[in-house]
């Protein structure tokens, strides 16, 4: 009654522990590959240079063990200097990042503030408070980390990398979608192909892109409270 959205799309870095999150209704692949590719913009928007690599399980979200679907994501992001590969199959230690923040999402997330939302919209606002609290606030103690909050883990590691990168926005895939198109219809919007094909290493207009996707959010849903955090380039 509620339409409260029933999956999570999870990534976090191993490094600084920051995590991006979106919801969906449904699970499929053609959320998987969306939310992935709007990672890579993000993390491109906020100046991360180096190579993307990102990896993904072996579920119907994202590729279903199929090595063509993969191939040809990867030919797509290699336009962005990124890469996903997956987890060999029986190599489950390898997720033990992912889930031990999923414990902590169940413990001091779900069990108790989903019960307190009146649709979804209430939904994203909590869930965006709750990854606001884990990228910013909370401290945490696994390799590495020493305490840090992964916001003081990045500034500490002197980077380039636009602090901002935290306030990634919770949303809700559907909405995305309805928006700015699958990711077929991003990558054969005119405006996208004239970035892409840019040469250079790094051409910041490629990575503008997420200022259009941005803009053309806020011009559909500019009432919704989740959207504050949307983007840093003015």
């Amino acid at each position: 009654e509620k339409n409260l959205p029933l999956y999570a799309y999870n990534a976090i870095d191993a490094k600084t522990r920051i995590r991006f999150r979106m919801y969906s209704h449904n699970l499929n692949s053609t959320y998987g590959h969306l939310f992935i590719f709007l990672i890579v913009l993000w993390l491109r928007l906020h100046n991360v240079r180096d190579k993307i690599r990102i990896r993904v399980d072996n579920g119907m979200e994202f590729f279903s063990g199929s090595s063509k679907k993969l191939s040809e994501f990867n030919k797509f992001l290699s336009k962005f200097e990124a890469e996903v590969y997956t987890i060999p199959p029986g190599a489950k230690y390898l997720q033990g990042l992912i889930e031990n923040a999923h414990k902590l999402d169940d413990e001091f997330f779900y069990s108790s503030h989903p019960l307190s939302c009146n649709n979804y919209k209430q939904f994203l606002h909590k869930s965006q408070q709750w990854l606001n609290v884990w990228n910013i606030a909370k401290k945490h103690h696994g390799i590495g980390m020493n305490g840090c909050t992964p916001l003081e883990k990045l500034q500490s590691l002197k980077t380039v990398i636009n602090p901002k990168i935290v306030n990634f926005p919770v949303l809700r895939l559907e909405d995305v979608m309805l928006t700015i198109g699958t990711l077929f219809d991003i990558v054969n919007n005119q405006y996208v192909k004239s970035i892409m094909n840019k040469s250079g290493k790094y051409v910041i207009d490629k990575y503008r892109t997420l200022k259009y996707f941005r803009n053309s959010l806020k011009n559909r849903l500019q009432n919704d409270i989740i959207l504050l955090n949307l983007g840093v380039i003015k």
